[in-house]
């Protein structure tokens, strides 16, 4: 095995068990679709209780949705990595129904932020 793959399966293994343990990812039914070092992409399935007072998805849910992308994508090794803070942007609502993505990307230098689709 090269030192990438072993970096690779890892990483993989350090974000698995990181989700195992990650009880609000759990209640809110987030699914890990993509996992790579560096690399991650997170799927929420917004329900009724998901919804604020004009029926749209509360904005907590969907920051919580791209922080749990941030942090699969930033922890691929056994040191710890987590927000100091963060920025969010409401491109437009959404509704009990549909599936929200996020994808996170880590770099060295400052990146793009978490997109939603």
């Amino acid at each position: 095995m090269t030192e990438a793959m072993t970096r690779t399966t890892d990483a993989v293994r350090a974000n698995r068990a990181m989700m195992e343990r990650d009880q609000a990812s759990a209640a809110l039914g987030l699914v890990v679709e993509r996992d790579d070092p560096g690399h991650a992409v997170v799927s929420m399935r917004v329900r009724d209780d998901m919804t604020n007072g004009f029926r749209i998805t509360h904005g907590g849910f969907v920051f919580a949705l791209a922080d749990t992308a941030f942090a699969i994508a930033c922890n691929e090794d056994d040191r710890v990595t987590v927000a100091a803070g963060a920025d969010i942007s409401f491109l437009k609502s959404t509704v009990s129904g549909q599936t929200l993505t996020a994808t996170a990307s880590a770099a060295l230098a400052p990146a793009a932020p978490a997109s939603m689709t």
